[in-house]
């Protein structure tokens, strides 16, 4: 008959510090409770205890799935394995639930690279087979998380070790893959991915012989219209090691190879990675220089010179830290770069003794002028190094890649903005004022609080900083229904 069957339901707590009348507030892991609010940019990272490894092949993201995937050889049989992760909140809050272990290959290999193709939503994983040629597979992650894996490809050519894999068109069914045939003998072919069937697939008399030299450190970024960008370091006998960029045109079978820039030639340079912004149509370089205790970590800008594909530097060489010794213990993928499409900014994330750090690039379109921002401490609890990076578009962040000393993997959340909110604590409003350690009353879900410029009957949203909005934020949490402007 419309008589209330109960009073408005609320509880108390303590509190967690000041907490303003009528805040959004979300409980503690100790039981208290504390006003939601953004937090300082940093990082939050997660151990996934049951991965054991003997060598981390990367990580890729989904972005129709919303799931990360890692890639891993076990600790006892050299298996190529994978586990598919699901994401949930940002900042403190970040965590992620983990699917059951999948053997991609059940076979010993040798050397694997992986990348995920956007325009058809596929992962693909190249690697040398122990005592055998080129193999690859095309997984699909399915909306449940769990993965369909295609048949094993096979080729005949030779082939020691793959140094790049990367997506080299905008539907996702080419791929770039440069490997090594023997020493000092590089080529490169264009394979051919059919989602349908999640195959794969490489024409080895379509291939293009890129140089006679020793490679190293390969990394590479799509940069659309079919070009693939690739930076690594080389040498021919008897030289000292340089590094170069080169732009691999892919639009037909046999890859066309354009001409090598070098951008180092002194110091040794022996730790790299690359990634292009295309708002700006410029190219980060981040990458380490010298060995044993003497190593300092630089970048540089560079535009395309897009009638000939070829690297032009826009500015010299900048260093973002020199301190030595704290640098010595970099893998081959101890340095990640990835593109912000929402920030628009290139970050990189590095290993600078016990601390894992990111770092904003800015670069500007048509000004050659690029600038770094101050390096962010995410991590000091782990003393990995390997550090892949990738994109989160759907949470508007980033996720990294980290080996940890029990031969475990760590995925970090690095956050340029977040909240101390979780995606299940939130538990409703502050009755009143609150000071640290009062005991705080809060209404709890079916209760009431006073807000303002509400539009009745809309569904709200609690975001970051704790204010209502119509649409979700990261993570998507639902504060109400209004029943009035300001109810």
């Amino acid at each position: 008959n419309g008589t209330a069957l109960s009073t408005a339901p609320e509880i108390t707590a303590t509190a967690s510090g000041s907490i303003a009348d009528q805040a959004a507030v979300y409980v503690k892991s100790d039981g208290n409770v504390e006003a939601i609010t953004t937090v300082s940019p940093g990082g939050t990272i997660t151990s996934a205890s049951g991965m054991g490894w003997s060598k981390l092949y990367g990580m890729t993201f989904d972005h129709v799935q919303n799931r990360v995937v890692v890639w891993y050889k076990a600790d006892t049989t050299d298996y190529l394995r994978l586990r598919v992760g699901t994401p949930s909140g940002t900042g403190p809050g970040f965590s992620i639930s983990w699917g059951a272990e999948t053997t991609v290959q059940a076979s010993a290999i040798e050397s694997c690279k992986v990348c995920y193709l956007r325009g058809s939503n596929r992962h693909v994983a190249v690697w040398k087979r122990t005592g055998q040629h080129v193999r690859g597979r095309v997984i699909e992650v399915k909306t449940d998380g769990t993965v369909s894996i295609g048949d094993e490809m096979a080729s005949t050519g030779s082939m020691s070790q793959v140094h790049a894999l990367e997506e080299c068109s905008d539907d996702g069914t080419k791929v770039f893959v440069m490997y090594e045939k023997s020493n000092e003998d590089y080529d490169c072919n264009r394979m051919e991915v059919t989602a349908s069937t999640n195959t794969l697939a490489m024409d080895d008399g379509y291939k293009a012989n890129i140089s006679s030299y020793n490679i190293y450190s390969a990394s590479s970024d799509y940069i659309g219209n079919n070009y693939v960008v690739v930076s690594y370091f080389y040498h021919q006998s008897g030289s000292t090691w340089k590094q170069a960029i080169q732009f691999f045109n892919c639009a037909s079978s046999v890859v066309s190879v354009k001409s090598r820039y070098d951008v180092v030639s002194t110091g040794n340079p022996n730790r790299a990675n690359i990634c292009y912004n295309p708002d700006t149509e410029r190219i980060i370089l981040m990458y380490r220089i010298g060995e044993g205790n003497d190593n300092v970590l630089y970048y540089q800008n560079y535009k395309i010179n897009t009638s000939i594909y070829y690297a032009q530097s826009a500015q010299s060489e900048t260093v973002i830290t020199d301190s030595s010794s704290a640098l010595k213990h970099l893998s081959d993928n101890g340095l990640g770069l990835v593109y912000d499409k929402d920030e628009k900014h290139i970050y990189g994330i590095y290993k600078e003794g016990s601390d894992t750090k990111w770092i904003k690039f800015t670069t500007t379109a048509g000004q050659d002028s690029a600038s770094a921002g101050t390096p962010v401490v995410v991590d000091d609890s782990t003393t990995g190094d390997h550090n892949d990076f990738v994109y989160d578009e759907n949470a508007k962040t980033s996720y990294w890649l980290s080996s940890n000393p029990d031969n475990y993997s760590n995925v970090g959340n690095a956050y340029h903005t977040a909240t101390n909110m979780g995606a299940d604590n939130f538990i409703g409003f502050a009755e009143g004022a609150f000071t640290n350690g009062q005991t705080a009353t809060i209404k709890v879900v079916g209760n009431t609080a006073t807000k303002s410029s509400l539009t009745p009957g809309k569904k709200y949203y609690v975001q970051q900083n704790g204010s209502l909005g119509l649409t979700a934020a990261n993570p998507s949490v639902e504060a109400g229904v209004a029943v009035s402007s300001t109810k």
